[in-house]
């Protein structure tokens, strides 16, 4: 009944920054201990016995118990009172009127297994069985103090995906009723999707009472056996075995199945990312691997991606608005420095290949790549990094660019399509129609073509093609709501360009980004348009210096921080990343960049939101922001 270090040491995490620990995950088996007692991670929640040795193995999430029928094993729950360790227990006496049960299970088994068994002392079930009734079905069992006349039963449609010897995640979500008969209801999901179901018993009504656990040791709670611990017993691995007192909606259920999938995390790491979200700005804290996550705006704001885990594992919509929560540093999705190769310096996202000899030469941090149009000379991206991933979709992101040039023709910053017959297109244009003018193009639905686009063209400026270095960022986000809804903003130098154009504003909820093309005439080019070698159009002529593409919508103070950090200190987008997420953890929060000055999070600040003065950046509107803390000076006596 101790809880797990690891656990409750993030949770004091949170705690300590004001944030009120979830309290409804009631019962966690990690199953990440090899003892005979097996730990119950939520206090005063029942601990558990091994029984005929179901062993410690690697699991989905950590470690897992391996449970081998023919061995007779299971665990048993050492429950010394009657009202304990499950949902909805209220001084006692509150009953499983409502809740959710998920686990990690691998197993090929056809015929009965039981994840979670118990008697309660007047004579009702609570059971969670598989295969039953048929293989591939599972069974959620509730029957209340009147036997078979006070029942919520409910089986879940055939569906052999689960059964296949590999990992998947399965969870059930109910309601009782304490009004009219046949109005309970319980959801099965495999994977994170709602699966169908039918009812032989929904009898609750409002005299149903559920009374204590049996405590006798033929009739107390188990895991992977069916009550005495002798019938459908499991077979297979089971792993992050959690009781909530609430019902999970299915974003819940589909969140807590991608941070598994795409993350290696459980249960107790989603109680951590929930209370990173319900905290607000400037919440942060750290998931059991050691990971800072903190609080975010400016995710993609779709209700069909709520729950998501997008970035490629950076970062988590939580809500249809576009906040959630990310990885610190996860922002920043690609970034190509161009210090002499056309590597990427973000870890795991790819680099380029130079083609036709574009040429190193000093850039605005470093080197830069300088590009001639004449030579028809461009980077050529294996696989293009682009934002929210490739699990996302570009429904939301930023993408910045330092650039030296006088050139007054059309030319192309980058471009990339999708693949053969989806018609997705994906482009920044220099110069367009007239000298001055910039437009960035997205089209995203290859069913429906120009009608799911966004794009933004800006007022005739010459001020960016003066032969000096300037700092170019397009902001944006679509909507899953009414068309027309979507939003872009240019900025130049860290200031939204006025009199700017947005127009195809059409995204809807049926709009989809279809995956790059990965043919060398559609995958993503730098300096040049699509497919060079058969349809030069306009390639670029200028300089370029840290190309680089941000997971989420930047805000107007961000992108003019970026900039004044770029100019005024000489930050690279990874060391001005840095900076900004020291704000994004709040309070107490503090980091080193690479020239070694460390930044600290500060309130009480003034000055105007994003302009740097000297040391002091303010990142919002109430004066909270980052201080740059004075090299240390060495003072020597003699």
């Amino acid at each position: 009944m101790k809880a797990a270090a690891g656990f409750y040491g993030v949770i004091a995490a949170v705690i300590a920054v004001g944030v009120p620990a979830r309290a409804d995950l009631i019962s966690l088996f990690t199953f990440d201990e090899n003892y005979p007692v097996i730990t119950n991670a939520i206090d005063d929640a029942p601990d558990g016995t091994l029984v005929n040795g179901p062993t410690n193995v690697p699991g989905r999430v950590g470690q897992a118990l391996h449970f081998v029928r023919a061995h007779t094993n299971y665990v048993d729950m050492n429950i010394d009172t009657e009202h304990v360790g499950r949902p909805n227990t209220q001084d006692g006496a509150g009953g499983v009127y409502g809740g959710s049960m998920g686990c990690w299970i691998k197993t090929d088994v056809a015929d009965g297994a039981t994840i979670f068994s118990t008697r309660e002392v007047s004579n009702g079930y609570f059971e969670w069985v598989l295969n039953n009734n048929g293989a591939g079905k599972m069974r959620l069992y509730l029957r209340g103090s009147g036997g078979n006349d006070e029942s919520l039963m409910a089986y879940m449609d055939d569906n052999d995906t689960w059964r296949n010897g590999e990992w998947h995640h399965l969870m059930c979500t109910w309601t009782n009723t304490t009004g009219e008969t046949n109005t309970g209801s319980v959801v099965f999901y495999v994977d994170g999707e709602a699966q169908g179901v039918s009812y032989t018993e929904n009898e609750h009504d409002a005299t149903t009472v559920l009374g204590g656990w049996r405590t006798t040791v033929a009739d107390r709670m188990k895991i992977g056996a069916f009550r005495d611990g002798l019938l459908t017993r499991m077979d297979g691995y089971l792993d992050d075995l959690a009781c909530w007192n609430t019902r999970f909606s299915s974003n819940e259920v589909r969140m807590l199945y991608e941070l598994g999938a795409k993350l290696g995390y459980g249960s107790a790491d989603k109680v951590i990312l929930d209370d990173i979200y319900l905290g607000g700005p400037g919440t942060s804290a750290q998931t059991g691997d050691g990971t800072t996550w903190m609080y975010t705006a400016g995710l993609p704001p779709r209700a069909d991606m709520i729950g998501m885990v997008i970035n490629d594992g950076g970062a988590v919509i939580m809500d249809a608005s576009g906040n959630g929560v990310r990885k610190a540093g996860s922002l920043l999705l690609s970034l190509l420095p161009f210090d002499g190769n056309a590597d990427n310096a973000v870890s795991n996202a790819p680099g380029g290949t130079e083609v036709n000899g574009p040429t190193y030469v000093t850039g605005k941090f470093g080197q830069a790549l300088d590009f001639d149009q004449a030579q028809t000379n461009y980077v050529d991206m294996v696989d293009g990094a682009r934002p929210n991933g490739t699990d996302g979709g570009i429904y939301s992101g930023s993408i910045g660019v330092w650039i030296r040039t006088t050139y007054a023709g059309p030319s192309d910053l980058f471009s990339v399509l999708g693949p053969v017959g989806n018609n997705c297109y994906f482009e920044w244009f220099l110069n367009y129609g007239n000298a001055g003018v910039t437009r960035f193009y997205m089209r995203d639905s290859y069913e429906n073509g120009d009608y799911d686009s966004i794009n933004i063209t800006t007022a005739d400026i010459d001020t960016w093609r003066d032969g000096n270095w300037h700092h170019m960022l397009c902001a944006w986000r679509t909507t899953t709501g009414a068309e027309n809804t979507g939003r872009m903003t240019f900025y130049l130098d860290g200031n939204e360009v006025a009199g700017s154009t947005i127009s195809g504003m059409e995204h809807t909820s049926a709009s989809v980004m279809g995956p790059w093309g990965t043919a060398a005439d559609r995958r993503m080019k730098i300096g040049a348009f699509r497919d060079p070698s058969a349809n030069p159009n306009n390639p670029l002529t200028g300089t370029l210096d840290e190309f680089a593409a941000w997971g989420v919508e930047l805000s107007a103070i961000e992108a003019k921080a970026l900039f004044e950090l770029g100019n005024e200190r000489g930050y690279d987008a990874l060391d001005s990343q840095t900076v900004l997420d020291v704000f994004g953890r709040g309070p107490g929060a503090a980091s080193k960049v690479s020239d070694g000055r460390t930044w600290e999070y500060r309130s009480g600040l003034s000055g105007t939101p994003g302009e740097l003065n000297r040391l002091t950046l303010v990142l919002d509107e109430s004066g909270n922001g980052v201080v740059g803390l004075p090299h240390a000076t060495l003072i020597f006596v003699r």
